[in-house]
């Protein structure tokens, strides 16, 4: 899990935690026994279960970290209605959840991107008019990401960064990186100006919608119809018409557009905005180019050959293939 999935997670399940009242039902039932309390611990349960049923694959997991899914199975509430001792465990888990891990998280925050997490607080002077990006660029199992595809989605980025603030009037070199992240996935959190960075979320929408259209088409094809298909595109054409740029920067804006385009889907990137409201998901949607990405090695140290070490290919050469192949191996050694 990345840094900012750790801290959202942990949050949720403290929310849920609190809003069910499951510890506080625990808690009570453990120092008292009578029928209007197993009915408050029953209630207790069935609300965080159906908390836990919306829960991401995060929340979920820290729930599997601290051994906590019986308390969704509601084959085991009869025991812990029952069976005080056994619910020991599952209330001092809780009280980790609720009480230390919210500390121990302080020491996973990111001061720079923190800033925006918070809507009812005024940004510091520094990031007045400003918004923030994130890009996430998933990494299934088994799978790395390669330099390649590091650098092309900052590109990718940064140029669909400077088309839209060219189209808005606005400065296209004030775009920065605020913070990098990693875990499962890697992101990348872009600092901006607020309404260049709304223009790009809408921007990377209309390409996931386009994307999602014509998935069903070749990688070579289907780049070719969503550059033609976005609005914005149309737009500069509009811009072009009416005078407010010329026809050679409006040529720069198609390409650095479309090029843009082009390198944020070849590197399979998503934005947590992709999964609003979405029947598709989008780690499968948005899978990268296979050239962008590197399989982890599965080949075990036993079973490398070191330079110099004695060739043992009795099976498949012939004594008097093995000592010509020698002799060449030597050659090309004094040759080095």
């Amino acid at each position: 899990m990345r840094r900012s999935d750790i801290i959202a997670s942990a949050r949720s399940i403290e929310k849920a935690i609190r809003d069910s009242g499951i510890l506080e039902s625990l808690d009570t039932g453990a120092r008292k026994d009578d029928t209007t309390i197993n009915t408050s611990l029953l209630s207790a349960l069935n609300k965080f279960s159906l908390f836990y049923n919306n829960f991401t694959e995060s929340e979920k997991q820290i729930i599997k970290i601290f051994r906590l899914e019986k308390i969704v199975d509601p084959e085991v509430w009869p025991k812990i209605i029952t069976d005080r001792t056994s619910t020991l465990p599952i209330r001092h888990s809780l009280h980790l959840l609720t009480t230390y891990l919210p500390r121990t998280l302080e020491l996973f925050k990111q001061d720079n991107t923190d800033v925006f997490l918070d809507n009812n607080k005024k940004l510091p002077k520094q990031f007045e008019n400003k918004d923030t990006i994130t890009v996430i660029l998933p990494e299934e199992k088994n799978h790395l990401s390669s330099p390649l595809r590091l650098s092309s989605i900052i590109d990718g980025i940064v140029l669909l960064y400077q088309s839209c603030a060219i189209i808005n009037q606005e400065s296209p070199d004030d775009i920065s990186v605020l913070a990098i992240d990693s875990g499962s996935d890697k992101s990348f959190d872009f600092l901006g100006n607020a309404k260049v960075v709304e223009c790009l979320k809408d921007l990377i929408i209309q390409i996931w919608d386009r994307v999602v259209f014509y998935r069903e088409r070749k990688m070579g094809e289907r780049l070719e119809l969503i550059g033609k298909a976005l609005p914005i595109i149309e737009q500069v054409g509009r811009m072009e018409q009416n005078g407010t740029i010329g026809p050679e920067q409006a040529e720069i804006l198609r390409r650095n557009l479309i090029d843009g385009t082009n390198k944020f889907i070849a590197t399979g990137a998503v934005t947590p905005e992709l999964y609003h409201n979405n029947q598709h998901n989008p780690r499968q949607i948005m899978a990268p180019d296979p050239k962008m990405i590197t399989e982890k090695s599965a080949i075990k140290d036993n079973d490398t050959i070191q330079e110099n070490q004695p060739i043992n290919s009795d099976d498949e050469l012939s004594p008097e293939e093995q000592l010509v192949l020698e002799k060449l191996m030597n050659k090309k050694n004094r040759n080095t």
